[in-house]
C-alpha cells in the first residue's frame, strides 16, 4: 500500500527553490537537503526501478523534475497519473540529464487528499495530457488551462506587467491610485454600447426600480477620475470596464482592464504624449529586466527582446501624425495601387484595423505609432477643441485627441486633451445630442475652480496581447467574456 499523504506544512514553491539554487552567477545554493514541494503532475515516466515524474505548481517557468527510486519508487502508487496533486521530499541536486539544471531526488512523493489517485470516484478522466493542446481547445476548459505552461507564463506576466504599469503611473506620472464605480449613470463614450444593470426579476421597462435612474455597467472611469482629479491632482484608476460590442475578433472582448490617468495643470497634447511615452516604456522595461518575467516571455516569445526593444528604446521617441496626414496617405497608396482596403479611407471615418496597422507597417515599420488630432465628429464629447489651422483641418473641426497604435495588435491606448471651459462643454454636449442636464456635476468642475487637463485610457489586455505576441486577446484574459460566451462556457 503507498503511504498517506504526509501532513500538509508550508511547501517551498518551485520558484523560490530555483531562485535559491541558482541564485545570482556563481552564488546560488545549488544542491538543498530536505526540500519539501507540491504540485501537480505534469508527466509520468516509469523504469524499471525509476521514475521520473515532471510537477509544476505555477510558479516557474518550467516543471520540475522529480527522480523517484528505491523504497519511494516502490510506493509510488501504481495509478499516479497527469494531474494529479502530490507533495514530494527530497534533496535538490544537479541534474545529470538535459533539459534542467537541478532535479529533486525523491525519498517521498505521496498523492495529496481529493487527487484524482487518491479519490477516483469521480469518473470523469483528466482531459490535458502530455501533448499539444489548441488554443480553441483550451479556450473551451477556461477553469484548468491555468494548468498549461504557456498559459500559465501568460497569466505570470499579466500579473507583472499590471504591478508595473501601477508603479510607473505612480513614480514617473505622480498620480495616486482612486476607485471609480462600477456602476453608473451616464456614458463617457456615447456610444450607447452598454449593459443595463437591473435586479434580477425586474420587469421590462422598469430597469429604475432599485437606483431610481437607468444604470449601466461602467465603460470608463474616466468622469469620475475627473472628479477625484480636481482636488487631489493627477490620478489614475485601474480595473475592469464594459463594451455591449457584439463583435467577436481577435482584439475585442466585453469585459476588459482599463488603467486611465487625469493628468492636471498640462496644456498640450504633446504633454499628454510624452506621459503615454513614459507610462509604458517604463513599464515594459521594468518587466524586461525582471529575470522571472523574461523566462516566461522567452517561453511566450523566444524573440521577445528584440521586438520589445522598439517600446523602450531609450532617446527613440515614438512617430506621431497628424489623422488628416494618415487619410492622405492611406489615399495616395490607393490611388497607386500600393493597398487595397476592404473600407475607403476618407476624412472623417474612425479609421478601422486595417487601415491602422498599414499605418504602423508602412509609415512607421514596426515601431509604436500616434496618430493625433482626429475629427471631433467622430470622437467624445469632453475632447478639446483645436484651433482652425490651414491645411491641417481644412476639413473639418479637429479635437486635440491621441490614439497609440502598435504593431500586429492596433490601437492600444486613446486620450486627449479636455475640454476645461464649461460653456464650449455644453455647446458639445449638445452637439452630440446630450441631455447636459444629466451631466451638471461634470460641468461644474469647470464652473468651479477649472484647470487645463487631459488623459489617456490604456486596454491593458491589449498591451498584454502585444507583449505576450498572442494572436487573439481571449488567450491573456483568464475568463474572456464574449458574444454567446456562456452558450459553451460555465464560468
Amino acid at each position: 500500500m503507498p503511504p498517506a499523504a504526509p501532513m500538509l506544512t508550508m511547501a517551498t514553491t518551485i520558484n523560490a527553490l530555483m531562485q535559491e539554487a541558482l541564485g545570482e552567477g556563481e552564488g546560488g545554493a545549488g544542491r538543498q537537503s530536505g526540500v519539501h514541494v507540491a504540485g501537480w503532475v505534469k508527466s509520468v515516466r516509469r523504469q524499471k526501478h525509476i521514475a521520473f515524474v515532471m510537477i509544476d505548481d505555477g510558479t516557474w517557468s518550467k516543471p520540475l523534475q522529480v527522480v523517484v527510486k528505491g523504497e519511494a519508487a516502490a510506493d509510488l502508487p501504481d495509478n499516479l497519473q497527469v494531474g494529479d496533486a502530490v507533495r514530494a521530499s527530497g534533496d535538490l541536486v544537479g541534474s545529470k540529464g538535459g533539459g534542467q539544471a537541478f532535479e529533486l531526488v525523491a525519498k517521498s512523493l505521496a498523492p495529496l487528499p481529493g487527487s484524482p489517485t487518491a479519490d477516483s470516484g469521480h469518473g470523469k478522466s483528466y482531459p490535458l495530457q502530455k501533448k499539444a493542446h489548441s488554443q480553441g481547445f483550451l479556450r473551451s476548459l477556461p477553469h484548468l488551462r491555468a494548468r498549461t505552461s504557456h498559459f500559465a507564463a501568460t497569466m505570470r506576466v499579466r500579473s507583472r506587467l499590471a504591478r508595473a504599469l501601477q508603479v510607473s503611473a505612480e513614480d514617473h506620472l505622480g498620480c495616486i491610485r482612486v476607485q471609480t464605480p462600477v456602476i453608473t449613470a451616464g456614458d463617457c463614450e456615447g456610444a450607447g454600447e452598454r449593459f443595463a444593470v437591473a435586479p434580477e426579476g425586474t420587469a421590462p421597462g422598469d430597469a429604475a426600480a432599485f437606483f431610481g435612474a437607468p444604470t449601466f455597467l461602467s465603460v470608463s472611469g474616466q468622469l469620475e477620475a475627473e472628479a477625484l482629479g480636481s482636488g487631489l491632482g493627477n490620478v489614475y484608476t485601474f480595473g475592469p470596464t464594459f463594451r455591449a460590442e457584439n463583435s467577436n475578433t481577435s482584439r475585442h472582448l466585453a469585459e476588459f482592464w482599463m488603467l486611465e490617468p487625469e493628468l492636471y495643470f498640462i496644456d498640450s497634447l504633446d504633454t499628454l504624449l510624452h506621459a503615454a511615452t513614459t507610462l509604458v516604456t517604463a513599464a515594459v522595461g521594468e518587466v524586461l529586466d525582471d529575470a522571472r518575467a523574461a523566462a516566461d516571455l522567452s517561453l511566450l516569445d523566444p524573440d521577445f527582446e528584440l521586438r520589445l526593444s522598439r517600446l523602450v528604446t531609450p532617446g527613440a521617441p515614438w512617430a506621431a501624425i497628424e489623422y488628416t496626414d494618415a487619410i492622405a496617405e492611406l489615399r495616395a497608396a490607393v490611388e497607386a495601387g500600393a493597398a487595397k482596403f476592404a473600407q475607403e479611407p476618407v476624412w472623417g471615418m474612425d479609421l478601422s484595423t486595417e487601415h491602422e496597422q498599414f499605418v504602423v507597417a508602412r509609415l512607421n515599420p514596426g515601431r509604436p505609432t500616434f496618430i493625433v488630432n482626429y475629427p471631433a465628429s467622430i470622437k467624445p464629447f469632453y475632447m478639446k477643441a483645436n484651433p482652425r489651422k490651414p491645411g491641417i483641418s481644412a476639413d473639418g473641426d479637429t479635437v486635440a485627441a491621441f490614439d497609440l497604435l502598435l504593431p500586429d495588435v492596433g490601437e492600444v491606448m486613446g486620450g486627449s486633451m479636455r475640454e476645461d471651459n464649461a460653456e464650449l462643454l455644453e455647446r458639445a454636449m449638445v452637439a452630440k445630442s446630450m441631455d447636459p442636464a444629466l451631466y451638471e456635476w461634470y460641468l461644474d468642475l469647470r464652473r468651479f475652480g477649472s484647470a487645463p487637463h487631459g488623459g489617456f485610457g490604456l486596454g491593458f489586455d491589449r498591451l498584454l496581447q502585444y507583449v505576450t505576441r498572442t494572436p487573439s486577446i481571449r488567450d491573456v484574459v483568464a475568463f474572456p467574456r464574449g458574444p454567446a460566451y456562456f452558450a459553451s462556457h460555465p464560468v
